[in-house]
């Protein structure tokens, strides 16, 4: 661990006056620089989603299974892994500015790749996974930069609400997606039509893309003034950052807590159609699945950004983010149990009387498995409502704990824990007679352990420490 006198050095770093009096006004240009970094992170999660919520539309357009779609999916974690020490040095090295830019041209260039060759084929399949691709590419810069830009533009009073909005707008555009794809690219059409539907919906995003990256060209390089004492001290560089990394232990305790929760949890939430087989009928899991996402990913959303700004504004400075973080799991805890029981629960039993015709026997099985349905909506949405708000605290946690080590490396190696989390949930073998019932043990048991992880940390405030400073000598 760091030695005290390390804390003690920075806290007398000498600063100039007009640094000192920085508290007193923030740039205007961060609200721009924040609607930069969502806009790359948004649009990023949102490409990495495209196919998913079409699938019906292109597996048959392609000729594609579903294996192909999940390929198209996997490449998002797997050149997460690929990527993300280059984005570390990226965002140390280079700045905010230049992995924006960086960000924004591969998602871009990803676009166009897909707009090239909308055909059945290989050719057409291999342009689309290499636009994936190029998109994974820049997922280190969209889910890693919001600490970044809290730290460098945002006054303490609003780091967190800044890293929030950044962290949700990622799986705010997933969600977006699975909203706009069946819109524009409908199943049931001719290949006539579905080529020409899908050539349409790569080319609006191409588009979106493009103004994006143009808005990135314009971001500027540093706030004048400084919005925070800690904004204006050097950073410990990428390599001896990362060594110093291994020995802070409670950024370690963060990122295991993080990565075990929000890493099973964004795996399971992929399986989410699967799942719902156990307890639909087949023709109703898929639909019933994506709208619970969607609803949990419109609930994270909103809950995580009240949250955070509740957390700038009221507790931030006194040490609360911890017991936040345990009010959080633990309420993942409960919804995840209570989802997990609700899928084993036997189906009711069908009345008596069959029905004469089709219709109503599917009537009636849609009303005795009504209650059930409503309170997996419940539950599913209550486990992505606590997940997703707790991530902007994590990050925010973890900055706190690793400083003066760069914002950058340290969210990059937290999101790289989920990451790898993912892939091993992914990767684990089909449970012989188990079905998917394991899946949600397996996620009810991660948000307690995470829990368990959290309760014996005492919240690290250095980089709080230091912006008092200013405070103190006002």
């Amino acid at each position: 661990m760091r030695d005290s006198t390390d804390d003690e050095a920075l806290l007398a770093t000498p600063m100039n006056e007009a640094l000192l009096n920085a508290k007193h006004g923030s740039s205007w240009l961060r609200w721009y620089c924040l609607l930069i970094v969502s806009g790359v992170s948004g649009l990023q999660g949102g490409y990495w989603a495209n196919f998913g919520p079409i699938s019906e539309a292109v597996e048959p357009y392609f000729g594609w299974e579903d294996s192909d779609i999940a390929l198209l999916a996997n490449w998002g974690p797997i050149m997460y892994l690929l990527a993300a020490v280059p984005t570390a040095w990226l965002l140390d090295i280079a700045g905010l500015r230049v992995s924006c830019i960086v960000a924004a041209l591969l998602t871009l260039a990803g676009s166009v790749l897909r707009c090239i060759h909308v055909h059945p084929g290989s050719e057409g399949s291999l342009l689309m996974h290499g636009g994936q691709i190029l998109n994974a590419i820049a997922g280190p810069v969209a889910m890693s930069a919001g600490p970044v830009l809290s730290a460098v533009w945002f006054p303490p009073s609003e780091r967190t609400f800044a890293t929030a909005v950044v962290a949700t707008t990622n799986y705010g555009g997933s969600a977006a997606m699975f909203a706009l794809g069946p819109l524009l690219v409908p199943a049931g059409k001719s290949s006539d039509e579905t080529g020409a539907n899908l050539l349409a919906y790569m080319q609006y995003e191409a588009l979106v893309a493009a103004a994006l990256f143009a808005g990135a060209l314009a971001f500027p390089r540093a706030p004048k003034p400084l919005p925070s004492r800690s904004a204006g001290l050097p950073r410990v560089a990428a390599r001896q950052g990362l060594a110093s990394l291994r020995r802070v232990r409670p950024f370690w305790m963060l990122a295991l807590s993080y990565g075990v929760s929000a890493g099973v949890f964004a795996a399971w939430g992929s399986m989410l159609g699967p799942n719902m087989k156990a307890v639909l009928p087949a023709d109703k899991a898929e639909t019933q699945g994506g709208w619970m996402g969607f609803g949990g990913a419109i609930a994270g959303i909103f809950g995580g950004i009240l949250l955070s700004a509740y957390a700038d504004r009221a507790s931030a400075r006194q040490g609360r983010k911890k017991w936040l973080l345990m009010a959080l799991e633990a309420t993942a805890v409960a919804c995840a149990l209570a989802f997990a029981v609700l899928c084993g629960l036997p189906e009711p039993s069908r009345h008596t009387a069959a029905p004469s015709n089709s219709s109503s026997t599917t009537s009636d099985e849609a009303q005795v498995s009504t209650w059930r349905l409503t309170l997996l909506y419940v539950t599913s949405i209550g486990v992505a409502l606590c997940v997703n708000a707790a991530a902007p605290l994590f990050y925010e946690a973890a900055v706190e704990a690793a400083f003066p080590i760069a914002e950058g490396l340290v969210t990059t190696v937290l999101t790289v824990s989920m990451n790898i989390a993912v892939l091993v949930f992914l990767l684990v073998p089909y449970v012989p007679h188990g079905g998917t019932q394991w899946m949600n043990w397996t996620l009810a048991l991660a948000c307690a352990l995470a829990l368990l992880i959290v309760c014996p940390l005492s919240e690290p405030r250095k980089r709080l420490q230091v912006d008092e400073v200013v405070d103190q000598s006002a």
